[in-house]
């Protein structure tokens, strides 16, 4: 009876794990692969697999099959018969592979390494402020010039005032010819802010003393840019100036207070001075690319700000016009105001009060108030003023009322509309009036 010898199989792969004796043999019927043990707890080496003759199993990509030499040069064969884009031609028997070069594109082989050239190419070397320039002249059908490697050699700064993008006094050195370019045609645009806004009450222009221009608290602020790109990575923010300043909003993004979104949020001191000619600005500032940084700008624009005001408040005085027929008074209330005008904000913050012959007329009707008799003038200015003077009775071409003036030291504590109590001086006119007058004043 012959003897059978059956080795020993299983589905997969031997392992670590199958426990193969070094030189065991082992078959692997799934894959049909055969292997050999390389000792206790070691993997089996794969030694052998199905031999394929066929072409069409390599270009399957089959993995577990070995092709035999007809099979490598049926393959080859046939994959450059249907693949001839740049190839001129192969031997698939001795290696040798031809390739195909473009319009003015040489190839050549040396030394082991494939060499292409462009022999539509010329370079030209130029002397001067542009001797390390490289100029590439391409043929074809579009006859493209390209300019590279080409930096500016001058040491001096632009003197041609300012050019497109580039301002007068430009250090050019070392920029390449389409930097240059880029900032001759695509000048930088300035950013500038057109609408800016604040929540809340803010009152501004003339304030009399002790008024509050706006109460402290939280507000909401917007804005709106011309060029908004150009503003710099939180670039956004709001301040307030004047007789104090300090930051409302920190750098945030333009796009935090922007169009719909114009409700960022910012918290305000209270606004309100005692002091004449004492202002508050509330301000919003975006802080922009330089204008000029790409190319060297001198500085004159570097980090500009654009900024616009929300508004200003400015502090004054008014001074008080009655008259009576006391030579003396110690409470403004005491002056009769009928038929004039019994105040007036004073906008100067010059100490002298000197009135000019150009101004307006004030009327003055003795008789219409206070009982009968003569009647005093009475003028009263803040004690921040030191003199008053040419005040002009009955005609801009009169002569100048005399007044007693502030030598006699009389003074009055007042307090006006806003509550605000203060130090004023007293003019009083040194002869007493029956009949309507008309003083006039700037």
């Amino acid at each position: 009876m012959p003897t059978t010898i059956i080795i020993r199989r299983g589905t997969a792969a031997p392992t670590q794990a199958s426990g193969l004796s070094l030189g065991e043999p082992a078959f692997n019927t799934t894959d049909q692969t055969f292997h050999i043990g390389r000792g206790a707890g070691i993997t089996a080496a794969w030694i052998g697999a199905r031999i394929s003759g066929l072409s069409s199993d390599i270009d399957a990509g089959l993995t577990l099959q070995i092709p035999n030499l007809a099979a490598v040069k049926n393959y080859v064969t046939n994959y450059v018969a249907t693949n001839t884009s740049g190839v001129a031609s192969l031997n698939s028997l001795t290696g040798t592979l031809s390739l195909l070069g473009g319009s003015n594109i040489g190839i050549s082989a040396a030394s082991g390494s494939i060499t292409v050239t462009n022999n539509g190419v010329r370079t030209l070397g130029l002397s001067g402020d542009w001797k390390k320039s490289v100029v590439a002249i391409f043929g074809g059908s579009t006859g493209a010039l390209l300019i590279s490697g080409a930096t500016w050699g001058s040491a001096s700064v632009t003197n041609a005032g300012n050019v497109g993008g580039i301002a007068n006094g430009t250090d050019l050195s070392g920029k390449t010819v389409f930097e240059i370019l880029e900032n001759l045609l695509f000048s930088y645009q300035t950013v500038t802010l057109s609408v800016v806004s604040m929540s809340g009450s803010y009152t501004t222009g003339n304030l009399e003393l002790g008024q509050t221009a706006a109460s402290a608290g939280s507000r909401n602020f917007g804005w709106t840019a011309n060029n908004p790109t150009n503003i710099n990575s939180n670039g956004m923010t709001v301040v307030y100036s004047g007789y104090a300043s300090g930051t409302i909003i920190g750098g945030t993004a333009y796009g935090s207070g922007a169009g719909a979104n114009a409700n960022r949020a910012g918290t305000i001191p209270n606004a309100m001075a005692t002091t004449i000619g004492n202002s508050f600005t509330i301000t919003v500032q975006a802080s922009q690319s330089s204008a000029y940084a790409a190319a060297g700008s001198p500085g004159t624009t570097s980090g500009a700000t654009a900024s616009r005001s929300i508004g200003t408040a400015t502090w004054y005085s008014k001074m008080y016009m009655g008259y009576t027929t006391g030579t003396s008074i110690t409470n403004r209330n005491q002056l009769v105001t009928t038929g004039m005008a019994s105040d007036r904000m004073i906008t100067s913050t010059g100490t002298g009060l000197q009135f000019n012959t150009t101004g307006t007329s004030l009327s003055f009707s003795p008789g219409s108030g206070g009982g009968a008799g003569n009647k005093y003038l009475y003028i009263l200015i803040h004690d921040y003023y030191n003199s008053l003077s040419n005040w002009k009775l009955n005609s801009t071409e009169g002569f100048d009322i005399p007044f007693t003036g502030y030598a006699s030291g009389a003074t009055l504590s007042v307090t006006n509309d806003q509550g605000f109590t203060t130090v004023y001086k007293i003019y009083r006119s040194t002869e007493s009036y029956s009949t309507p007058v008309y003083v006039y004043h700037p």
